[in-house]
């Protein structure tokens, strides 16, 4: 380990007293790492026992002590040799500061035509820029201080001429969005007027023809009322016809089975009074005479006649009764 430490320094081009004396900083903790190989060397690593772990821990705790201290030993060296650096900066730092004085003030007494002729420049610079700021946005991309008097009042001129023939545009160009803008809103306003115009046209036209609607719905309605009311009118005439002719078949059918009851009871009553006397015939006879149908639902001056003869009849009957009491 030695060895490689003297070789260390060796390759370091460090001066040699300077050299020996880190050597001899360091040398007391390159022998306790060779005393340490040495006891290292007595352990089995292959298959250690209890006093080999014993031993291998002392020796760690040894080798991380020896460590330590060489690194504060390091720590303290290093800080020595930045005291010595920071004092070598310190040193030249006031030589250089003093030097770079002098040198400045001999500069500005070599330069004083150079810085003066450049102060010109900029001046000169700085009057045109403000000249040209008037027409051009940006003078810097003109070099100024190196252009000539008659460039110079070119460029003023030109720049002057296209800033009024821009200015002369844009105002031109404002008049014609002012007249246009106008334009438009006078247009925007006539088409807003006559969509009033054309909606109110539509609205009453809407109201027009929904009055027409609700007229001929009306009508129709009304119509349609009429023909209901027609229809039903229609269907009581012809379910009363109906009912009537249903009424007068029924009377007719009844007279009928009235009629061919009567007949044979008649039958019957003749041929039991052919067999019975005088005064049962009388008076089935009389019976037969107060069943006769008289005919109904005659004009009045017709139904008078029957009315009058049916009384008649009954009266005839009733004398017949009478009479045949007496036989």
């Amino acid at each position: 380990m030695i060895t490689a430490l003297a070789t260390i320094l060796q390759e370091s081009g460090i001066e040699q007293t300077q050299g020996e004396q880190i050597k001899s900083l360091f040398v007391p903790y390159f022998d306790k790492m060779s005393e340490v190989e040495k006891e290292i060397s007595t352990i089995n690593f292959e298959s250690p026992s209890a006093e080999d772990a014993k031993k291998a821990r002392e020796i760690r705790l040894g080798l991380k002590a020896n460590r330590v201290a060489a690194e504060k030993a390091k720590t303290a060296g290093k800080e020595n040799f930045l005291l010595v650096g920071r004092l070598y900066d310190s040193v030249y730092g006031v030589i250089r500061n003093s030097s770079e004085l002098m040198e400045n003030r001999c500069e500005e007494v070599e330069k004083f035509e150079d810085l003066k002729e450049e102060a010109r420049k900029n001046k000169l610079q700085e009057d045109r820029s403000n000249q040209l700021s008037q027409f051009v946005v940006d003078t810097n991309m003109y070099n100024l201080k190196e252009m000539s008097d008659q460039g110079f009042a070119e460029l003023l001129s030109s720049s002057k001429f296209a800033y009024e023939a821009q200015k002369e545009a844009e105002k031109y160009a404002a008049e014609e969005r002012i007249a246009k803008e106008k334009a438009d809103a006078e247009e925007r306003e006539q088409m807003r007027l006559e969509n009033i115009r054309l909606q109110k046209e539509v609205e009453d036209r809407e109201k027009e023809q929904a009055k027409e609607r609700a007229k001929v719905q009306k009508e129709q309605n009304k119509k349609d009322a009429e023909l209901a009311k027609a229809h039903e009118a229609k269907a009581k005439a012809e379910a009363a016809l109906e009912k009537k002719e249903q009424d007068e078949a029924n009377a007719q059918k009844e007279a009928e089975n009235k009629r061919l009851a009567e007949e044979r009871v008649k039958v019957e009553a003749d041929k039991k009074s052919q067999l019975a006397p005088d005064k049962e015939k009388i008076a089935a006879f009389a019976e037969r005479l107060k069943t006769i149908e008289v005919p109904k639902g005659l004009k009045p001056e017709a139904q008078a006649i029957i009315n009058d003869a049916e009384k008649e009849l009954l009266a005839l009957v009733q004398r017949m009764r009478s009479a045949y009491s007496k036989i």
